[in-house]
């Protein structure tokens, strides 16, 4: 969490520096909210600390069943799924997801190895983020996938 109340305060009591500049337009704009889907409770913690970091809202679920009746009440900003899950893997997830919201952002964070089933869920450009990864890796692709977000929704 990064709060700066000097820099609104200076901003709110009209000082020459603009408010939308820098520290205070972070705290202004709103965080997302991304959905993270992964039966490895390790995996999910690590994740949500991750994307808590860069300033987001995580909303996490232990399997596909629940994640789905999440989104059917409210659409996250962006969902990070796993493949091998139990029940329904993440493929099916993706597509169910799809269905409830045709416009969500999704990306798969896996160790699975073949691409063609991910594929098949969402098509050939997929966003993909292969475990193990590194935390600029996440940081790149939330940031891409929720700024493509907001280019379609302009």
């Amino acid at each position: 969490v990064c709060l700066l109340p000097p820099q609104l305060e200076r901003a709110a009591a009209g000082s020459e520096e603009p408010a939308s500049s820098g520290a205070a337009a972070a705290v202004l704009t709103p965080a997302a909210r991304i959905m993270v889907v992964d039966d490895d409770a390790d995996v999910r913690i690590f994740l949500a600390e991750l994307i808590g970091e860069l300033g987001h809202r995580v909303d996490t679920y232990e399997g596909p069943d629940a994640a789905l009746q999440a989104a059917k009440k409210s659409a996250p900003d962006l969902a990070l799924i796993d493949f091998a899950m139990p029940g329904m893997n993440g493929a099916q997830l993706a597509r169910a997801m799809r269905q409830l919201h045709p416009d969500l952002p999704i990306a798969f964070v896996t160790g699975f190895a073949e691409s063609e089933q991910l594929e098949e869920a969402l098509g050939p450009d997929v966003p993909i983020l292969r475990k193990p990864f590194g935390t600029d890796e996440l940081g790149v692709l939330v940031a891409q996938l929720l700024d493509r977000e907001g280019e379609a929704g302009a």
